[in-house]
């Protein structure tokens, strides 16, 4: 398991190349400038994948190093080439580019920082992904068990704080860095004597199978070898828990209500659950 220094010292890098981009986005953007936010948007769409496919894969690159330096001091047995992801598709790019450039055709609206925040955040987004795919990458084909821990800055948002509540159990990349449920799926349960399985319902804020990342999150999904330190996915764990049972003795009882199909339950949505986290601990 990674230390804080490791984990801090692999954010500093991809936040450093966050940076880097906004410089050039800014650039681009002027050099863009036109009062036409159709040709804008045109000319944006070719230029922007062009400029940052460099930094995502700048970052898968410190992500496979960043890899192989946790294996390794793990005493990991056998050699292993870490999976460089796939960019993300071009595609891809311009659908979420879309939506950061949709306050240019809201004119009544419009704040001329507006574009600009929405791209920086997106931009961040996309380049910290590369490296979390490459680290996903390289766990689905390493051949050793690997697991994961959700680690969040301490001042992260209530949804990240959420996840990394669950600590250091997850054994795949989705679970850590997505949403997961609570259940049981019916396929486990198929043909065996008992109660049948009623499905996985989700805890959190988003459906089942998102990405689990916003724009500006600096979550890391850092992977757990057996054998290795996990004191400080231990600390994460312990902190984060604490928050929710901050959120669970006080406000979060003001959300709770009976699950009629459970009496033994009490059920509370994911949104409710969020809001008593940020009541309880002063969290955005």
């Amino acid at each position: 398991m990674a230390t804080k220094t490791e984990v801090e010292a692999y954010q500093s890098v991809i936040d450093g190349l966050s940076t880097v981009a906004f410089g050039q986005i800014k650039a681009l953007l002027q050099s863009l400038d036109t009062p036409n936010p159709i040709v804008f948007r045109d000319a944006l769409m070719v230029t922007y994948p062009e400029l940052m496919m460099p930094f995502m894969a700048s970052a898968s690159d410190v992500a496979a190093e960043w890899y192989t330096t946790l294996r390794a001091g793990a005493g990991t047995v056998g050699s292993f080439a870490p999976v460089l992801a796939d960019p993300l598709p071009v595609a891809n790019m311009q659908a979420g580019l879309s939506r950061s450039l949709a306050p240019l055709f809201r004119p009544q609206e419009f704040i001329g920082s507006q574009v600009l925040a929405l791209l920086a955040g997106y931009s961040q987004k996309i380049i910290a992904t590369a490296g979390r795919n490459t680290i996903h990458d390289s766990v689905m084909a390493d051949p050793v068990r690997v697991g994961f821990a959700r680690i969040p800055r301490a001042d992260c948002c209530s949804f990240c704080g959420l996840l990394a509540s669950r600590g250091a159990v997850y054994r795949s990349e989705a679970s850590a860095t997505g949403v997961v449920g609570a259940g049981v799926d019916a396929s486990v349960t198929a043909g065996k004597v008992g109660g049948q399985g009623k499905g996985v319902k989700a805890r959190g804020s988003r459906s089942l199978g998102s990405d689990g990342y916003h724009d500006h999150c600096r979550c890391v999904a850092a992977p757990i070898f057996q054998g290795a330190d996990n004191s400080y996915a231990n600390y994460t764990e312990k902190h984060f828990t604490s928050l929710y049972e901050n959120a669970s003795s006080g406000t979060l009882s003001e959300y709770s209500r009976r699950d009629p199909l459970n009496p033994q339950y009490d059920a509370i949505s994911a949104k409710e659950t969020l809001a008593a986290w940020r009541q309880a601990n002063g969290t955005k």
